[in-house]
């Protein structure tokens, strides 16, 4: 009997902690905000409140930004790389991972529910992706476009690689090149065209 109630107390005590760990992982602050214009909202995921923006507001994973008409943000994540929110975008960092050590890296994952946004990603420090409705983009160190209106999108890359994938085709597209207007079933290799 008491071998039994030591191994339960253990196995609460090694829940909480891996629970604990959880909790501090998906708190940690990835990035701040920068460069505001015009009105910018956050959608707190770790208590659901909507706060207004503010240059310097530290951002979570999970947490929303939320831009109005002629309103623009810049999210600066640690590892330098940042992405610009332009007017009528919902944009969430959905969850971003750091591996420490002689090789410090980043890994983020994010959601352009709706709008447009500019990035630039530090080159060999960071892996990416951006998931819209329409898309996934698959970013490599890099400078790019990308539009997600009415269940179409729009990317554009100036400098490094993305993948860019859909229900139907994954291409890489270099840079220099767009793709415009595409859906979820398009052949997007078709519609790949010059800047």
């Amino acid at each position: 009997m008491k071998i039994l109630l030591v191994r339960s107390a253990l196995l609460f005590v090694m829940f909480a902690l891996v629970a604990s760990v959880a909790f501090a992982q998906e708190d940690e602050i990835v990035a701040s905000l920068q460069n505001m214009l015009g009105r910018v909202q956050v959608v707190q995921k770790t208590n659901g409140e909507t706060v207004q923006g503010r240059v310097g507001l530290l951002l979570r994973a999970g947490d929303t930004i939320v831009t109005a008409d002629d309103s623009r943000a810049t999210i600066k994540f640690r590892d330098g790389s940042e992405i610009r929110l332009f007017q009528n975008t919902r944009f969430v960092l959905q969850g971003a991972k750091e591996s420490v050590g002689q090789d410090r890296s980043f890994k983020y994952d994010l959601l352009l529910r709706a709008g447009s946004v500019w990035g630039l990603f530090v080159k060999q420090r960071q892996t990416a992706k951006i998931t819209t409705p329409t898309a996934t983009i698959g970013i490599k160190g890099t400078s790019f476009r990308l539009t997600e209106q009415d269940n179409k999108a729009r990317v554009a890359l100036t400098e490094g690689l993305i993948d860019v994938s859909n229900e139907r085709k994954t291409i890489e597209l270099e840079p220099g090149k767009r793709i415009t207007d595409f859906t979820r079933v398009d052949d997007i290799s078709t519609k790949v065209q010059p800047i």
